[in-house]
């Protein structure tokens, strides 16, 4: 499998990890606002404490514990999407994931408008292996916060291509580049889209959406690794010992430079 399968995965994990670390920044920001409203409601003090101690459960890997004590917050407060959300990554970290869906889908419910909580369903689908749900729960984030906009739509084009809707993910990827015109990561993801996509015939278009990606971000190395792959599946040897040299003097440290030097010991091999 290309190694542009993975490092794109690897890219789009980054930038779901991005959406995650703002769905954290939300919730603890709210649970700053508690910890505020607790100086001067008993009631609060026993909410942030509660919700503390489940953080550090979940810190602590006992995931069960904590998804006790973020239900009980939950019945506590039912309208309120944090501690739901907090006992479905819980759930979801011990592999119960009809219980983490429950839960994803009640913080849905009881707030509607809240970006973050679609996000974890939408992750949660994903795990579910239910791509066209999740690109829905992706979608009504990316309507309810433009801040994540980019990240969503990534996440969205990487469903729509486990769903095998190449005609979507193909307009999707234009949207995302027209949209973006100087963000690489949108010409990454439009490169592997077509690299993938079976209504694509040859390499010249992702090798030419590759070079784009190049020349917004020079440094991002990994590219001319997916650009030797491609080259090399065509037979374009040349082609791709040249991009795997500049790929491991690019970047002597990434770990795919072992199976670069392999690859270019068996061509030069070939060639005797």
């Amino acid at each position: 499998m290309h190694k542009s399968f993975f490092f794109w995965l690897a890219s789009i994990a980054c930038l779901l990890v991005s959406c995650d670390a703002q769905l954290y920044a939300s919730v603890d920001a709210k649970a700053k606002n508690y910890e505020t409203e607790s100086q001067e409601s008993p009631e609060m003090h026993v909410y942030t404490t509660l919700l503390k101690a489940g953080d550090d459960k979940m810190n602590e890997h006992d995931y069960a514990q904590a998804a006790k004590i973020y239900r009980e917050l939950a019945w506590k407060r039912p309208q309120d999407p944090v501690p739901m959300l907090r006992e479905a990554q819980a759930f979801a970290r011990l592999g119960d994931l009809d219980s983490a869906l429950n839960w994803g889908r009640k913080a849905v419910q009881y707030a509607p408008k809240n970006a973050e909580g679609h996000v974890e369903l939408a992750r949660l689908q994903e795990a579910n292996r239910n791509w066209k749900v999740a690109y829905l729960q992706y979608e009504l984030a990316c309507d309810l916060d433009d801040d994540l906009k980019v990240r969503l739509e990534a996440a969205m084009l990487r469903t729509l291509l486990k769903a095998q809707e190449y005609e979507k993910a193909d307009a999707l990827s234009l949207a995302m580049i027209k949209q973006n015109r100087k963000n690489a990561d949108c010409y990454y993801n439009r490169a592997y889209m077509l690299a993938q996509s079976p209504k694509v015939s040859g390499i010249a278009e992702p090798i030419a959406v590759y070079e784009k990606v190049l020349a917004l971000d020079p440094k991002r190395a990994a590219v001319r690794y997916n650009m030797a792959l491609l080259y090399a599946k065509d037979g374009q040897k040349a082609a791709a010992s040249e991009q795997l040299e500049r790929f491991i003097a690019d970047a002597p440290s990434d770990p795919d430079v072992k199976s670069a030097k392999e690859m270019l010991v068996k061509m030069r091999g070939a060639d005797k």
